[in-house]
């Protein structure tokens, strides 16, 4: 006798071990309001189209084989928020305050929904869904993309179809890897030797988060016309270069122009379906970061050059699969990321680390049902991976205005200071600043 659709188990991969446990907040708005039953009852049918769809999954970082529930909607959907909020940074604070026990769970407050998941279940491309179909129950029937192949491993497929579409590129790719990959695993080998080493002589291995230390969230959002004006400039002066790579170069320009100790890499999540053949999917997680250099004297079109070399290679394709078949056979050579609560790697480096997810194309992609566009909100937090680190969730709304969510420590960079440069980076007067090669290092500022 087959197992029953609660006892099923679900084999996941590598890259959903790694985030599973890490906590993502998402809140929307303003939304017509959706009856409880129906938010269910859209879990529900969305569930029914199996694992690959990953609502019923229940995620864990322990175990890689992981239980799916046919029916996830009576857990997943909470009672409406009682905090009246003004706007959405207001509603993403206090959903924060809620970390159900379900890996996925939603619920209203006011205007706006807030969804809860946990990145084990998926990447932008899962949860775009599921609020396209949250915002509009009755859209349920399009979750699944008619004639799309799901594949269960999604790098095998990528690795065939690039030997099969560019084999000369992933054969460079596959080259120009080979050293920097021996590097960063020798780096993570002598590390493990390291907290090893620390654990035997008595020393922690870390130092513990203080409570105080929690961190915290900032939204902004540009004016209708800020990105049509940036298109212009852009064509204006640097043709060539992508919309994406122009704003990412203008919130950096911005931060290391008014005083930011940036490192000398900016990271950017990458997503890795542009490497599937036509008509393949998954909706499990399927990115990797990429590190594109910046430096105070980086001009605009290095860095869009450096982003387009980076997100096009293989080389981030290839090194995650090469990292999951490590560790398999060393599993501490890998270890996840760490998250909310966990403890914190100390370092010296007070330099900061700026992490962009890209999320612009997401309200136009999802389909989202405003109730009024002209007020459209998107907030998204994701935890940042040490106190140095910097989260940027860059969103864009229902009237095209282009709207950023920062998570970082108040320890390592000031409030104040994360708005201004913000604030300053989403004002048109400023577009000179991309143009101004004159800015100095931080440490050549120090030295004057």
């Amino acid at each position: 006798m087959s197992k029953s659709a609660d006892q099923r188990k679900y084999r996941t991969g590598e890259l959903d071990l790694l985030y599973a446990e890490m906590p993502v907040w998402i809140v929307i708005g303003p939304i017509a309001p959706t009856d409880q039953a129906d938010m269910a009852n859209a879990f529900d049918a969305i569930a029914r189209g199996g694992p690959k769809n990953r609502v019923g999954l229940l995620t864990s970082r322990s175990e890689r084989h992981w239980r799916f529930v046919a029916r996830p909607g009576s857990t997943a959907v909470r009672s409406a928020c009682p905090v009246v909020c003004r706007n959405a940074e207001e509603a993403l604070v206090t959903a924060m305050t809620v970390r159900p026990d379900a890996p996925l769970a939603a619920w209203r407050c006011g205007e706006y929904l807030c969804l809860f998941y946990d990145h084990g279940l998926g990447d932008g491309r899962f949860i775009q869904r599921v609020l396209a179909t949250l915002s509009d129950p009755a859209a349920v029937a399009s979750f699944d993309a008619p004639g799309t192949t799901y594949t269960r491993h999604p790098f095998a497929v990528a690795l065939w179809a690039g030997l099969r579409r560019e084999p000369g590129q992933l054969v460079r790719d596959l080259l120009h890897m080979g050293s920097s990959l021996d590097a960063w695993l020798r780096g993570h080998a002598q590390a493990a030797v390291s907290r090893r080493a620390r654990t035997t002589a008595g020393q922690p291995p870390a130092v513990a988060q203080a409570a105080e230390d929690e961190p915290t969230t900032a939204c902004f959002s540009s004016a209708p016309t800020y990105l049509e004006e940036l298109r212009r400039h852009r064509d204006a002066h640097h043709p060539g270069v992508s919309t994406t790579a122009l704003v990412m170069y203008s919130i950096c320009k911005s931060m290391a122009s008014l005083g930011a100790n940036l490192s000398g890499n900016i990271e950017i999540l990458s997503d890795l379906r542009r490497f599937l053949p036509e008509g393949s999917e998954t909706l499990a997680n399927f990115v990797a970061t990429v590190a594109v250099p910046f430096s105070a004297r980086t001009t605009p079109e290095e860095f869009g050059a450096a982003l387009t070399r980076e997100v096009t290679s293989y080389r981030s394709v290839l090194k995650l699969i090469a990292v999951q078949m490590v560790s398999t056979l060393r599993p501490s050579l890998w270890r996840p990321r760490r998250t909310c609560g966990d403890w914190v790697a100390a370092s010296d480096d007070r330099s900061t680390q700026v992490t962009i997810t890209d999320f612009t194309r997401f309200p136009a992609d999802a389909q989202i049902r405003w109730s009024d566009s002209s007020r459209s909100e998107v907030a998204v937090s994701t935890p940042p991976y040490s106190r140095r680190h910097l989260v940027i969730v860059l969103c864009s709304s229902g009237d095209n205005r282009l709207q950023l969510t920062v998570r970082f420590h108040e320890s390592h960079i000031d409030r104040p200071a994360v708005r201004r440069m913000i604030e300053h980076a989403l004002s048109p007067a400023r577009f000179r600043i991309l143009d101004d090669a004159s800015l100095l290092e931080p440490s050549e500022r120090a030295a004057n």
